[in-house]
């Protein structure tokens, strides 16, 4: 069962309709000497949160969750509304001053109360605040809220994580989470010859945007490769590299594929390799969930709540995470596969669990490492500059070609008729034998008057028309 699933709060609370319960300021799910359940209401609620909390189930006790009442759980939510506007969102909380319920949907909830209706009640019952006249009406519900020690995904898509830095509340901790933005490269940093500093002090010429711990890396004795380039210039089956049975191999490639297992050797060449490390426990594997722990670890590192650095990712998106309380690795395989990860591995914890974000210290507990993982500046290739562009060509004057016509014959006795209008209009001008003008235009205007003949009108510079008889111009 997943502890910060709100389906899965509903789920478990109806387990506990048809079991032996009873109410009793305080209670919080052990077991009187009738073998009944004991809750009361806000004790219903952290039972669950508590991984179901019972006899010889205690390490989640006050861990996943605090131990608060009704009213404090109200005032810790941070998204919550009038009873008026509830969500349809089962797993949802409702409360009113002193008590608090969880909500199943279609105006139901379960809840644990005292015998407030006469005999019923005095133990973990189902109401209803639509139906009045029901036996279990309960119209005393002010505000609904989200548990804030749940994680409700979002509506119509999944929970998102947004590129660099954010803070995130899971299962009552705080997790420091850094996803890969679009111009940094992963890539880890190792001291020679395993020496001991803070991450602070683990550095390159890189400009380094997040910093993780991580395990020891694999190395090359001769060459000094501390995990920062692996594999080999050609795919080769074996390599005098020592093997390292007692921490298992991860490597990122390039296409974004995620190999894992205990390699004794490389079969990838180094220009198909983004990320070559070790790993502690593989938590999620291409979706799966795994439990591939690392034997110099041991099932410690897996089953104690601790502190936690995490690796996770899939083929788009790869993020790092550092638990700042404790959690153990299936609460943190939790954590991944509800952010959409496929990808899931732990790497060193407790004391050295520690991330750095621009410099600044948002986990540090101060244990000198030797290796940390890292997300840098890309190094941009320096763009080629551009081609001088070749001069506009100067542009070439306009030619323009005019037609210049001479009057060789009258047809009246004062000239040639030239008209304001064509084809027809007041004759504003005579052209005799001899005379010449410009012509800027011609066209079809109709027929001559004078000839019959549809023949092209001219337009002379100034603005007048005249029939082009061919007899009478050239």
């Amino acid at each position: 069962m997943d502890y910060t699933s709100p389906a899965d709060l509903c789920r478990w609370a109806e387990q506990q309709l048809s079991r032996k319960t009873i109410y009793k300021l305080g209670g919080i799910g052990r077991y009187d000497s009738s073998s009944r359940r004991v809750f009361d209401c806000v004790g219903l609620i952290k039972c669950f949160l508590w991984h179901d909390y019972g006899p010889g189930n205690t390490s989640y006790y006050g861990k996943t969750a605090p131990d608060i009442n009704a009213d404090q759980m109200y005032s810790k939510a941070t998204v919550k509304g009038p009873i008026s506007t509830i969500p349809e969102i089962p797993g949802l909380l409702v409360w009113q001053p002193g008590h608090i319920g969880i909500y199943i949907g279609n105006g139901q909830v379960i809840e644990a109360t005292a015998k407030r209706w006469g005999s019923i009640g005095g133990c973990v019952v189902k109401s209803q605040f639509i139906n009045k006249s029901a036996a279990m009406y309960r119209g005393t519900w002010t505000h609904w809220l989200r548990c804030p020690f749940l994680m409700y995904p979002e509506e119509g898509s999944k929970m998102y994580l947004k590129p660099g830095y954010q803070s995130l509340a899971w299962q009552g901790q705080t997790i420091h989470v850094y996803k890969r933005r679009d111009d940094q490269d992963i890539g880890l940093l190792q001291l020679p010859g395993q020496v001991t500093k803070t991450i602070d002090k683990i550095d390159d010429d890189h400009i380094h945007y997040c910093k993780v711990n991580w395990p020891f890396f694999n190395n090359h004795p001769d060459t000094k490769e501390y995990g920062i380039t692996y594999g080999r210039n050609q795919g080769f089956t074996r390599d005098d590299r020592p093997a390292q049975k007692e921490y298992h191999s991860l490597i990122i490639t390039k296409d974004g594929r995620w190999l894992k297992g205990d390699f004794e050797s490389w079969e990838y060449p180094k220009d198909e390799i983004k990320l070559g490390t070790m790993y502690a426990v593989c938590l999620l594997h291409e979706g799966k969930d795994e439990t591939d722990i690392s034997s110099a670890c041991g099932n410690v590192k897996y089953t104690v709540t601790n502190t936690q650095t995490i690796l996770m990712g899939n083929k788009d998106e790869v993020v790092f995470a550092v638990v700042s309380g404790k959690l153990n690795g299936v609460a943190c395989r939790q954590f991944a596969k509800a952010y959409g990860m496929t990808e899931c591995y732990l790497g060193d914890s407790g004391g050295s669990s520690q991330m750095i974000v621009d410099g600044a210290k948002k986990v540090y507990t101060g244990r000198p490492l030797t290796a940390a993982l890292t997300f840098y500046k890309t190094e941009q290739p320096v763009p080629e500059p551009e081609p001088t562009p070749d001069p506009e060509p100067e542009p070439k004057p306009e030619v323009i070609e005019t037609m210049v016509f001479e009057c060789t014959k009258a047809s009246t006795s004062k000239g040639y008729p030239m008209r304001k209008t064509a084809p027809s209009g007041e004759i504003a001008k005579y052209l005799k034998v001899g005379d010449r003008v410009k012509v800027v235009d011609i066209q079809n205007k109709g027929k001559n008057q004078y000839t019959s003949a549809a023949e092209p009108w001219c337009q002379t510079e100034d603005g007048l028309w005249f029939a082009f008889d061919k007899g009478y111009f050239k």
